[in-house]
């Protein structure tokens, strides 16, 4: 692979800043280390990925386009004073870059943030499949029963078709299995950056891909084996290591991803650790303006992940859950944490032989699940776009745990009829977001796909979920007491912000947004107030 060259006007730049760089960054390490490894989850690889604040941000705060054009070029020459770029991915405009002998990943990136320069440095960490082994044989695909998926009655009204495609981010696939022998989209070896009429290798090399793509599109229907979630779905191989162990890296994952995507995959399913990182938010960002959607595993650290809240990232995030539909032990938590699937037992295919089977557990089983369901939204309903795909998926979800959205299952279990059945429907609900609030200080509600030109309601709740008739409006509120925030008029694209301060203003309340118009309600959004 050649390596990405620093234009010749940044050179001599990056050479007056290298005299003093090497023994700065070697001795940085002190104090609390900004990144810590995980053995066996998250390793350090001695790469680095990192991405200047754009132009753009600069003239936002500002500078002239000269001064941010400096600014930028000023943080790239930062990165040149320490190595050569080994791959600049001109989609996120992330810079990766190999660790010279005696800097650290710490070292390095306290070196270039405290430049103020960058919108993150983080390690090219080296993770690993989400795989819990279970050699419980139970033989069934029990997560399919009407108390779960109520997937028979789903698949009543749609199956998938050939036309959309899940990308497997993983380790390989075995491409004679029975169970995987219809549409089988060409393979590409992320490693390598070989597709495989050009000798890119795909082979399961690990027996993790294989399970996954299983689950998201085993074949259905044909007399053999078991089903994934869409029956007549395509599926592609993007193998992300050529390691006998699994492991990959971010950089990896991250462009297996975007190729998936750029090739017409409508979905990336990536079942690794190292989702908790900006370059993997930045590029899921990429991957929904360009009409895909990324989905990943949480991980099974039982770790409580707090860095990004689940409807401010564009990362589907997946936990998982037992037979009994309460968390899975191992897996990851938190307000990160988007939704949950299954992901203990569950039964599918093996790579250890065309016809061979095998329980499969941990969230590396959950979120091929979701990318599944989420390519069959797109089948059942192709006029989707992956807001709604997301909206969908999120919003027909089975509610666990604490009433409502929570932090330790998300917006809930996915239930496969009922999304079907609201894709198929077509109608898109109205959906509010919202910013922070702060106490005494305005926050923002915003409504989209209300009815133009309708009167938008805002009301909110401190005291909860519950159920309120409002016989005015003809709706049912999903609040205890509500009160009336603030009306707005929707504008001509089903558009209407509230800009208020939301009483009342104690630090640490907890407040349940609505709105609603005539005979319409929008899903609901919890706010703690800073």
């Amino acid at each position: 692979m050649s390596r990405t060259r620093i234009p010749r006007n940044l050179q001599m730049l990056s050479i007056a800043l290298a005299a003093s760089v090497g023994a700065h960054i070697s001795l940085a390490d002190h104090g609390q280390a900004r990144y810590v490894e995980q053995p066996g989850y998250q390793e350090f690889s001695g790469s680095m990925i990192a991405r200047p604040w754009p132009v753009s941000h600069w003239i936002e705060q500002g500078l002239s386009g000269i001064d941010a054009q400096q600014r930028y070029d000023q943080a790239v020459a930062m990165i040149g004073a320490i190595a050569a770029v080994r791959n600049h991915v001109w989609q996120t405009d992330q810079y990766i870059f190999d660790l010279p002998l005696g800097f650290t990943e710490n070292g390095v990136a306290e070196h270039l943030l405290v430049s103020g320069l960058f919108k993150f440095v983080e390690p090219n960490w080296r993770v690993y499949p989400q795989d819990c082994p279970n050699d419980s044989q139970f033989g069934s695909q029990w997560y399919h029963g009407v108390d779960r998926f109520d997937s028979c009655a789903g698949w009543d009204i749609h199956t998938g078709t050939s036309e959309v495609t899940v990308g497997v981010c993983d380790t390989g696939v075995r491409v004679t299995h029975e169970d995987l022998q219809q549409h089988r989209q060409e393979g590409y070896n992320a490693v390598d950056r070989l597709w495989e009429t050009q000798g890119g290798r795909i082979e399961d090399i690990y027996g993790h891909g294989t399970n996954a793509t299983g689950c998201a599109a085993a074949n259905g229907d044909n007399g053999i084996g078991v089903t994934g979630m869409g029956w007549n779905l395509s599926h592609r191989m993007l193998r992300v290591t050529n390691s006998g162990g699994g492991g990959s890296s971010i950089e990896w994952l991250n462009h297996a991803a975007t190729t998936a995507i750029e090739n017409g995959d409508k979905v990336a399913s990536l079942s690794y650790s190292g989702v908790d990182n900006q370059a993997v938010r930045d590029t899921a960002t990429y991957i929904k303006s360009i009409g895909g959607l990324m989905i990943w595993a949480a991980g099974n650290a039982n770790q409580n992940m707090t860095t990004n809240d689940r409807d401010a990232d564009d990362v589907i995030l997946v936990g998982a859950v037992s037979r009994q539909d309460v968390k899975s032990s191992f897996s990851n938590y938190g307000r990160m944490v988007d939704l949950v699937a299954p992901g203990e037992e569950v039964w599918n295919i093996s790579s250890e032989g065309d016809n061979q089977y095998r329980n499969f557990s941990g969230t590396s089983a959950a979120c091929p699940q979701v990318s599944g369901l989420a390519a069959l939204l797109w089948s059942t309903n192709p006029a989707l776009t992956p807001d709604e795909v997301e909206f969908f998926l999120k919003t027909t979800c089975n509610d666990l745990g604490s009433q409502g959205i929570d932090d330790t299952y998300g917006y809930g279990r996915i239930n496969l009829r009922n999304a079907i059945e609201a894709a198929y429907s077509g109608e898109i609900p109205m959906r509010l977001t919202t910013s922070r609030f702060v106490a005494g200080v305005n926050g923002d509600a915003e409504v989209t796909r209300a009815t133009p030109g309708a009167t938008v309601v805002f009301v909110y709740s401190v005291r909860g979920l519950g159920s309120t008739y409002v016989p005015q409006l003809d709706v049912t509120l999903d609040l205890t007491s509500p009160v009336q925030a603030g009306v707005r008029t929707a504008d001509q694209d089903g558009y209407a912000l509230l800009r208020k301060r939301i009483p009342p203003n104690s630090q640490g309340t907890r407040v349940w947004m609505q709105a609603a118009e005539f005979q319409r309600v929008s899903n609901v959004a919890e706010v703690v107030i800073e």
